[in-house]
């Protein structure tokens, strides 16, 4: 029982981590939103930044998760995993939009 009991608080905090990663990954979004509407090249760069590490954390927590849920798949542990998915995809989106064009000579 203490084993379960073990996993399931490892499972529940994989999951807490996998909150905080998607509401990174939504705080990313919205930089890249204001760095692109404000035009300035210094917030695209810090939005870029924004963007890798929230990445990094969406990956993570996926890891992570998959790590703690391969013996019981939850419906809440697959809805998140979802979620992390559709973030790592909106972060790819949102990585392109900080690209800056290049200039033609």
């Amino acid at each position: 029982m203490t084993q379960q009991k073990q996993h399931q608080q490892s499972l529940e905090k994989a999951i807490l981590n996998s909150h905080h990663a998607l509401n990174s990954s939504q705080d990313a979004e919205q930089a890249v939103e204001q760095a692109q509407i404000s035009s300035d090249p210094q917030l695209l760069q810090q939005a870029q930044q924004i963007v890798g590490q929230a990445n990094r954390e969406v990956h993570e927590a996926e890891q992570r998760l998959t790590a703690e849920a391969n013996e019981s798949q939850e419906p809440q542990t697959v809805q998140v995993l979802e979620q992390l998915e559709q973030a790592k995809q909106d972060l790819a989106e949102a990585a392109e939009r900080t690209e800056q064009p290049k200039q033609m000579r």
